[in-house]
This record gives structure tokens, C-alpha cells and sequence, in this order.
């Protein structure tokens, strides 16, 4: 029985409630009455009054809900108590962690039910803000589409960028509303699966993913997202298409500067000479070369290390000062000038034909 068995306003609402508890017993406890065992916990032989049996069933259901101390009954002062800790655990099971970082709370799960390991990652993250190695990663990322535009405007070279943007174009075509970090390696197989179906060479993909490997590398510094999806086996085979250079002999030369334009013929000579790349000779202005002491000065270079100064062969000095004859400074700066618009250089150099 429960309390007094007047019918007084109190025992009424304690019978009221017993009948209540008790009906929660029947649908959910394994209530044995016999030994008083409820799961691991024992109860005392001594007859349950309603307020005892109000506060065993409470800590029941935080027990069932994974909070296992008795002396706390209350589910928020519990949860206030172990964040100060850094780790708690959610109704699902699942270990999650609070830290602090410039005054703001965070919360992130630990992705495991095991406390021990959940545990060893709050360590490891308290290590990473300690010592200022973790940032917040967002919890949306960036559109694709998005992100590769800002990434073209912080490329500073001009033919770096054109080539980029081809490539662009297709991540964008291919990923037209995926962001940064739905981009999975499933993805990227499927991505190279595209581009091979549409008939071009292994080299072109291999162009299009590293560019997207950058950009990804650049947003993952960035702390846009958590990691990059490329692991470094992405890339295709391409030596056995990429076509391989041909080397002038003396007499395939001597056959080429024969009956070559003088534009070309000036060309093929300083290339020859020098070994300068294409965009490093039409680059070169008159104030760059040095004929007295026989030294061309590679002021612009597609790398840092393609700033340098080169010797002028004998050969190469007779065919500059035959050019310049022709081609006279006070007509234009550039040593390979437009034609039409002495004032800019040479931009293109078309295919000058096969030696047979």
C-alpha cells in the first residue's frame, strides 16, 4: 500500500501517482517484486512508498538513456556536469565532445560508441587546440563553381590561368552543383570516366585533376573542408601516349634554316642556341641582349629558377646581328616584334612545317 489509507487530497494524488508509476513498470521494467532487482541494481527488502518508487524510476529512465550515476536524477544538471569534462554521450549512444576555442562553445561527435576511444580523440583534439593546430571547419562548404572562380583570380600568370580555365570548364560541367565537400573518390572516378569517353588523351585528364587536386589542396588549407579525397593513385598512365620530342640533327637543321622565313629562321637558331623556351624569345626585348659580351638575360620566365643569364654562341651571334640588320631597334623594342604593331611582341608561333 502506499502512504496513509485516508482519502485525503494527498493520498489520493499518491495513490494516483503509484497507480501511474506502477503501470510504467508493468509496460516497460523488469520489475521483480521477489528479490527487488531491477537489471544490476539491487533494491532493499523494505516495502517501495510512492516518492521512493518516484526516484528509482527516475534514475531508470537515465540509466536506459546511458547515464548511469544515481545520485544525479536530473538530465540537464547531469549533461552541464560532464561537458565541463569534454565528453557525453547522446540517446543514440553516440560519444560526442565540448570545447571551448575564443569563447565559443563546440560541439563535435567522436564518431564511436566506446568511451575509451572516445575518450583518446578528446585528448587528441584538446592537443590540437592547445597547441593552435585545429580550426573549425564549416559546416557548409563552398560550391565548386564558386570556389574554382576565386581560385582563377589568385592564379598571377596569365597562361597558367588559360590553362586552368580550360580545365574549369569541365570540373564545372561535370560538377554542376556539387560542393567542395561532396566530392568523394567515387566521384573522380566517374569524373575520369567522363573525360576518356569523349576521346582524348590520358595527359589532358591528368591536366583536368590536377587541377582539381590544387584547388581542393587550397581549400583544405584554407579549413573550407576537413580533407582533400585524393590519396595520390588518381592519375593515369600517360607515358605510353605522350608523343616524344624529336631532336634536330645538323643536317635536318641546316635543311630547316634553308628555306625558313627569317622570322622562323631567328627563331630556330636562338631555340637551337640558347634552348630558351618559346614565350622566353618572344619576350626578349633589344635592351636584353648583350652582344658585346655575348649574353642574353631572361628577365620573365614561366619559373623562378628560368630568370637567368644565357652565353651567345658565335652561330648565334652572327644570325642576332643579320636579324637586327633587318629588324632595327628604333622600329620596335621587342627583338620578335608584331608586324603590324611594333609596339607588343610576337604572340604566336604557328607550326613551320615537317623536315623530310
Amino acid at each position: 500500500m502506499c502512504g496513509s489509507s485516508e482519502e485525503t487530497d494527498d493520498g489520493r494524488d499518491s495513490v494516483s501517482k503509484h497507480s501511474q508509476l506502477n503501470t510504467e513498470c508493468r509496460l516497460g521494467l523488469h520489475f521483480n517484486f521477489a528479490n527487488r532487482r531491477v537489471r544490476n541494481l539491487k533494491i532493499p527488502n523494505a516495502t517501495l512508498g510512492c516518492d521512493e518508487l518516484s526516484i528509482f524510476l527516475c534514475f531508470w529512465r537515465r540509466k536506459r538513456a546511458g547515464f548511469s550515476n544515481p545520485a544525479i536524477l536530473g538530465h540537464s544538471e547531469h549533461l552541464s556536469e560532464v561537458k565541463k569534462l569534454g565528453l557525453y554521450r547522446r540517446f543514440s549512444g553516440m560519444y560526442w565532445m565540448s570545447y571551448t576555442i575564443a569563447g565559443k562553445q563546440h560541439h563535435e561527435s567522436t564518431g564511436t560508441h566506446d568511451k575509451k576511444l572516445a575518450t583518446k580523440i578528446v585528448l587528441v583534439r584538446s592537443a590540437e587546440i592547445a597547441q593552435g593546430r585545429h580550426r573549425i571547419v564549416p559546416a557548409k562548404s563552398p560550391l565548386l563553381s564558386t570556389w574554382s572562380d576565386d581560385f582563377l583570380d589568385s592564379i598571377p600568370e596569365p597562361s597558367t590561368r588559360k590553362r586552368y580555365t580550360s580545365s574549369v570548364k569541365h570540373l564545372k560541367s561535370f560538377f554542376p552543383k556539387a560542393r567542395l565537400a561532396e566530392i568523394t573518390p567515387r566521384g573522380i572516378e566517374l569524373f575520369k570516366q567522363y573525360r576518356l569517353g569523349t576521346a582524348i588523351r590520358t595527359a589532358t585528364v591528368n591536366r583536368d585533376l590536377a587541377v582539381l587536386r590544387r584547388m581542393l589542396k587550397l581549400a583544405t588549407q584554407q579549413r573550407l573542408i576537413g580533407e582533400t579525397p585524393f590519396t595520390g593513385g588518381e592519375f593515369l598512365e600517360e607515358r605510353k601516349q605522350r608523343r616524344r620530342p624529336h631532336i634536330l640533327t645538323w643536317n635536318e637543321q641546316t635543311r630547316l634554316l634553308a628555306v625558313a622565313p627569317p622570322r622562323i629562321r631567328m627563331l630556330v637558331t636562338l631555340g637551337t642556341e640558347s634552348g630558351l623556351r618559346t614565350q622566353e624569345m618572344l619576350q626578349l626585348r633589344w635592351t636584353d641582349v648583350d652582344l658585346e659580351n655575348e649574353i642574353l638575360h631572361v628577365k620573365k620566365s614561366k619559373t623562378v629558377s628560368g630568370v637567368r643569364t644565357v652565353p651567345i654562341s658565335g652561330f648565334l651571334k652572327v644570325e642576332l646581328l643579320r636579324w637586327q640588320s633587318l629588324m632595327d631597334p628604333d622600329f620596335s623594342e621587342w627583338v620578335f616584334p608584331e608586324y603590324s604593331n611594333p609596339g607588343i611582341g610576337y604572340k604566336v608561333v604557328g607550326r613551320v612545317g615537317r623536315v623530310h
